[in-house]
């Protein structure tokens, strides 16, 4: 292994590490807000929780985490954001599929320059919904809405 990859290595491993922190932390703040909905500081912290996420990811290389997370991060600046009461619920099940996806990462179930199988489906005018199968075969998604709406 050359130093090069050494360095990458360690950076996905302490990425790993602080992704979980985040992963915690993302719950932590849905649980915050499914109780006060509409809270707006709320809503702030898990954009900036996503946004941290988003940026480690994509410097680990692993551009479909960082992809779905930029969605979310889009959604969550939506005005309107902060007024959704299921905005909670998306937040907790963005928490799985994040923590899915690390998986499939951690487990190298993605081989070295593969993807894993993430698509979108669009609902005209209404958003698009990211589908991702995790390591055991299951289906997970996440809607955003159309910017806007």
């Amino acid at each position: 292994m050359s130093q090069s990859d050494d360095r990458m290595a360690e950076l996905r491993e302490l990425f790993f590490e602080s992704a979980q922190e985040l992963l915690q932390a993302l719950n932590d703040e849905a649980l915050k807000l499914e109780n006060h909905p509409g809270d707006s500081e709320i809503v702030r912290t898990l954009r900036r929780i996503v946004h941290t996420l988003k940026g480690d990811a994509a410097a680990c290389g692993y551009r479909e985490l960082s992809e779905v997370a930029h969605e979310l991060e889009d959604a969550l600046a939506l005005e309107s954001a902060a007024a959704h009461a299921s905005l909670a619920e998306v937040a907790f099940t963005a928490a799985d599929l994040f923590s899915a996806m690390l998986a499939a990462y951690r487990k190298r179930i993605v081989a070295e320059g593969g993807k894993i199988h993430v698509e979108e489906q669009e609902v005209p005018g209404m958003g698009a919904f990211t589908l991702f199968t995790d390591p055991e075969g299951r289906m997970m998604g996440l809607w955003k809405t159309v910017k806007g709406k």
